[in-house]
Order: C-alpha cells, then structure tokens, then sequence
C-alpha cells in the first residue's frame, strides 16, 4: 500500500457559502459568522456596535391591529386614523414583527407585506423610527417615522413623510411634524427654526403711480411691476403679482406700494418684477428681476434702466406636490412618489410615479414643465442620488418601484428640465432597498443584489457567491446602506433568527466594493429598522429608537469581546477515494478562547449546524493582543474528506485568524 504526505495550508479571504459540496474553493469558507476579511487578506472581528446617546423612541397609537396570515389585510380597531397616521412603504411592527406597509387602504385597514405571521386581535402596532441623513458634509442624523429630511444648502430643512423630525434625537425647537405636505424649516437666530410648507401663493397687486424725482432719465410710457413673496437670506420665492401699469412722463420714477407681508407662509421681503423699456407700449409682456425689497408700510420710490434688470420671470413658481421623499441633486430640490389618483378637489396625491424638480437656485419654486414620470407609472417606493455618468455632466438620481429602476438625469433645456427612463426591470420594496456606493447603485430585488453603474448593464454575478444565503431575505425586512470607511455595501436582515433567549436578531451581510469579496454575516442582538451614511460613517436605528455606529472600534479604545466561527468547505486532498490521515494541525490566529473542530466525509448538514464534530481541540491564549502561533495539534484522524470550523471570543475589531495548516498522509494504493 502506497501513501504519501500531504500538506494544506488555509488562508481564508471571502466567504462563499453556496459552492458545491465537495468542491473546496481556495481561499473561501462556507460558514462563519462576525467575520470581515481586509484588503489585505487578513480575517478580523466585527468591531462592533457603538450606541449613541440619540434616540427617537418608537410611538403606538391608541388602536389596534388584528391581524391574518390568509391575507396582507391588517384591520385596525378603536377609532383608528390610519390616512393620517401611516404612509406607503413606511416600517411598523406588530407582535415583534417588522412589517412594510404597501397600501393605505382606509382609515381602518392597511395591506402589509410580508402577510402576518399568526392569526391574532387586538394587538398593539408601532410606528417606528427612521434614519437618513439630512447633509452630506455634517454628521446630522435625522429621523422620522416615513419619508426623509433634506438640509438644501446645508441652511433650510425640507421634509416629508410622518411623525415628528428628530435631528440627533432631539426635536426641532419649532416642530416640524411631517406629512404628505412638503415643509420646510428656516433656520433663525438663537438655533430655533421657522416651519412653513414649502412655496409661496401668488402676491396680491401693488399699488403703482408715477413720481416726479427721477434721476435715471426713464423714458416716458407705461411701465408695470409685479411682486412675488420671498423670505430674506434664503433663495426660494413664488408666483408673482397680477401686473399693475402706471405711465409715466420722461424723467419721472415709480412709486410703489408694496401689499402686506404674509406672515402665515414665512414671508419677509417681496421680489420685485419690472417691465422694460421695450414695452414702453402695452406697459410689460416680460417683467425681469430688479431685486429684493423689504416690505415698506409707505410707498416707496423705484427707478432703473433696462441694463439694471436681471432674470426673466416665467409665471411657473409653483409650489411642489404632496410626496413620499425628498432629495437633493445637483443644487436642486426633488420631491418624489405623488400622482396617484387625484383627491375630490382634483389635487394630486402621494404616493404615486411622479417627480417634482425645483428651479435653478429658488428650492420652492416647481415649474410642472420640470414634471417627470417613472415607467412604468407604479408608486415610487425610494429615490437615491447617484454621481454623474460618464455621458452628462450632471448627477444621476434613481428611482426605485416595485417593478422597475428608473434613472434620472437633468438636461440643458430650461427651466429645469429632469428626464427619466426605465432600466431594470427588477422590483424593490421601499426606501432602504438600495444605496449608491462609489459610482455603482447597489439595489436588493427578489432575493437578489444586483448593481448598474449607468442603468445600461445590470451586474449579478457578483452575489452569486452568497445566492444560498440571500434565499432567507425577507426583503420589506431587509435594509441596505454603504460604509464608506470600510468600502462595504452592507445588508441588514431584520428579524432573522431568534437568540438562545428568545429575542430576536438582525442578521448582516457585508460586500467589500474594492475587493469584490463577501465577509461572513454578522449577527446583531437587536432588530435594526432603519439605517444612514452619515459624513463617511455607516449608522443604524433598533426599534426601540436607539441608534448604533457599524463597525465602531476606536483605535487604541477599549475593545469588547465578539463570538465568531469560520469553516471551510470539505477537502477531498486528491480524491475521495482515498483514505487520508488527519496527523497534526497548526493554528496561527488571534483568540481569547476558542476551539477547533474537525468535520469528515463530505457530512455538510453537521458542518453548517456545527453538531458533532468528528474531534475538538480547545485553545486559550495566555497573551493579551497579540498574534500567535498556537502548539501543534495531533489529531490522528482517518477520513475521506475534511473539514475544519475555528470557533472563538476574542477582541472585537481584532484579527482573528492567520493560517490553519493541516498536514498528513495519503494513502494512493487504498482505493475506497
């Protein structure tokens, strides 16, 4: 009989949990958990997740909910105001389930997706909390419990959605309690905000006559000048005044008396329009910006020349739709998800395919020559902003539905003119189902994540490895957001799994973009139910309004202690049939604790479930940080095939595994 020794030497950098059985793909393991593999090969713990001081509590209203699994209807009972209350595609929770609400039927009864897991009455049903970030250059969280906050120009705050916005955790000092109705919150001195809904109505008239005193030699004619309302030191106004003429003789000037402020919208200073001197005539077919005027209780005196007038008024100020999100995209504003059936006043209604797009540098002003629909004309269910393409110079913004991703982009064409076509036809089912990462829009369909640079190539391939994993996804339950520290596009599975005590968990998975590898998931204590990028950092909300850092280990901090495993697949060492003997194996890894166990003859239902390993070998580290080569195991084991899981508590952000070399003999003359 003829035997040779054989050598294995494992270094493992990706986790590929769905390769064949018996097929050991170098480099890969098929289990493990709270794992991250680095750029540079090596395995480290999860860093764990650091809880911030904010929250934003869940609320339960005053009725209930009954719920079937035979249908997505949930009932609600004791004088419910679901209409009111809930938005489309916004997280609730009932008997410690997360759901996604789809439609908003009727004041009593709400279609959820998935469909209830039991048959129950009368049970209580949470709102819960949020998280989005409202600036790209300030680490503001904010939170509501539906649709999201904007900071346009790092100033004003604009929202939609529900419940009252929390920024921090704290309410605005004025609250803004969200809804269908776009608002916007005006910073004043003293760190308080103004909140308005977004937009101005029409000015009313002013009053115009001719003064003598001129000194700008206006020719005679008829000159006309309208108003529109603005709010000083922020950009946005609205529609303007009916004209009002006057004629002057030459030399002469205007005298102007401006109406009333209008309090209730924020009103503070008026815009002032004015006819040229080519419309000496009829008195004013164009009126242009002459400037910004506070508001005089007395006439005053105006008088210019023609060279003095600025932009063209185009009578389209109009303030933007009820909507479901609210971005910003290339200096503008972006109201998304309205069009739906009209109301009984002929109003549109949210949600809906509709997208609203503001005019250059005035944030509530929304010309509907600047309309755009998805294709096809389902609800909006999130909106992302992406980097420009390689084709326009200005920012890509995509739109999820249920059915489709559509890609927005802005064109030359005035006044703000937004395009919007329809690439893949793969469903999402709310806001948190994608994210944009480097220049690649990630997006979780089906059971899925696929991935388009510019909405022309719909990439796969890449989550093929974690295709086995990615069947659990529940996706109303599942929330996907970008850590740029670490260049991971990061998947949350809520209610995933139960814990030994009964609790439920979230479960993680993480795909590195720069190194195109998956790490093991990561397994939270907590059942997250919204997440943000927030200034370069990755966050997340639990449902019971805390909000947590990803990843969060501080370099030189006090590290917490993280159980983790890693396996590899089963390795047939030149064919399974041949008997090989297992007869020592040497670890080189980082452990407070840990163990390794051995797995033989292909039995991958005992090494997914890690139950009953054919041998165990127990380590403890008597260093405190540091990396070690452990003493040499002797096993002296038999098998056909072989697989290994190393199981350990150690430092949280810490390495964790090096090299596991296992070495034996082959015997080539014992065919089984």
């Amino acid at each position: 009989m003829a035997s040779q020794p054989f050598s294995r030497r494992y270094i493992i950098r990706e986790y590929w949990p769905n390769q064949p059985a018996g097929r050991v793909r170098e480099g890969t393991c098929i289990i493990g958990e709270n794992i991250l593999f680095g750029i540079d090969g090596f395995s480290r713990l999860y860093g764990g997740s650091a809880q911030l001081s904010e929250i934003n509590g869940p609320v339960s209203p005053a009725y209930l909910a009954n719920t079937n699994p035979a249908t997505d209807v949930v009932t609600l009972t004791g004088g419910a105001t679901a209409i009111a209350d809930i938005a489309p595609y916004q997280h609730i929770m009932i008997d410690g389930l997360l759901y996604c609400v789809r439609k908003v039927i009727s004041d009593t009864a709400i279609a959820v997706t998935p469909n209830p897991a039991t048959l129950s009455v009368n049970e209580q049903i949470w709102f819960l909390p949020n998280l989005h970030g409202i600036t790209r250059q300030k680490p503001e969280r904010a939170s509501l419990y539906a649709g999201n906050a904007v900071r346009y120009r790092e100033e004003a705050i604009f929202a939609v959605g529900r419940g009252a916005l929390k920024i921090g955790g704290a309410p605005l000092v004025n609250s803004l309690v969200a809804s269908s109705t776009p608002q916007v919150a005006y910073p004043i001195p003293g760190g308080t905000y103004d909140v308005r809904p977004v937009g101005f109505t029409r000015a009313a008239a002013v009053g115009l006559l001719p003064a003598g005193g001129g000194t700008k030699g206006m020719p005679a004619g008829k000159y006309s000048i309208r108003v529109s309302k603005k709010r000083k030191g922020f950009p946005g106004y609205g529609l303007a005044s009916p004209a009002t003429i006057t004629t002057i003789v030459a030399g002469q000037q205007l005298s102007l008396q401006l109406p009333p402020l209008d309090p209730a919208e924020g009103q503070t200073s008026f815009i002032v329009w004015a006819s040229s001197t080519e419309d000496l005539i009829t008195g004013g077919s164009a009126w242009f910006m002459l400037g910004e005027y506070n508001y005089s209780a007395v006439p005053i005196n105006i008088e210019y020349t023609d060279g003095e007038l600025g932009l063209l008024y185009v009578d389209d100020n109009f303030p933007p739709p009820p909507s479901s999100y609210v971005i910003t995209a290339n200096d503008r504003l972006i109201f998304a998800g309205w069009g739906d059936a009209p109301d009984a006043s002929g109003n549109p209604t949210s949600p809906g395919p509709g997208i609203a797009v503001s005019k250059s540098n005035n944030p509530e002003a929304f010309s509907p020559d600047a309309y755009a629909f998805i294709t096809p004309a389902e609800e909006i269910v999130g909106v992302k902003t992406g980097k420009p393409s390689v084709r326009v110079s200005d920012s890509m913004v995509y739109f999820m539905s249920m059915s489709a991703l559509n890609i927005g982009r802005f064109t030359d064409e005035t006044p703000s003119r937004f395009t919007c076509s329809p690439y893949a036809m793969a469903g999402f089912t709310h806001q948190y189902s994608g994210c944009v990462a480097y220049d690649f829009f990630y997006g979780l369909a089906g059971s899925v994540l696929m991935r388009t640079r510019d909405g022309t190539n719909i990439e796969t391939e890449f989550s093929e490895p974690v295709a086995t994993d990615f069947k659990q996804i529940v996706n109303a339950r599942a929330f996907v957001e970008f850590d740029p520290k670490n260049g991971l596009v990061v998947i949350f599975q809520a209610n995933a799994q139960r814990a030994i005590n009964g609790s439920w968990q979230t479960k993680v998975w993480s795909f590195n973009a720069r190194t195109q590898r998956w790490n093991t998931p990561v397994i939270l204590d907590l059942t997250v139910c919204g997440v943000a990028m927030v200034a370069e950092t990755l966050y997340y909300i639990s449902t019971d309004g805390r909000v947590y850092e990803w990843d969060a280990l501080v370099p030189g901090g006090t590290p917490g202690t993280i159980v983790a495993y890693v396996g590899s697949g089963f390795d047939e060492v030149g064919g399974s049939q041949y008997l090989k003997t297992v007869s020592q194996i040497k670890l080189t890894a980082n452990l407070v604790n840990g163990t390794v166990s051995l797995y033989k003859n292909n039995n991958e239902i005992a090494l997914r479930t890690r139950v009953g390993p054919l041998a165990v070998k127990t380590y403890t580290s008597p260093a405190v940080d540091s990396q070690m080569h452990y003493p040499i195991w002797r096993p002296v084991l038999k098998v056909e095939s072989v697989a290994w899981v190393v199981e350990a508590t150690s430092r949280a952000g810490y390495k964790f595994l090096d090299v596991i070399e296992i070495a034996g003999t082959l015997r080539t003359g014992d065919v089984r």
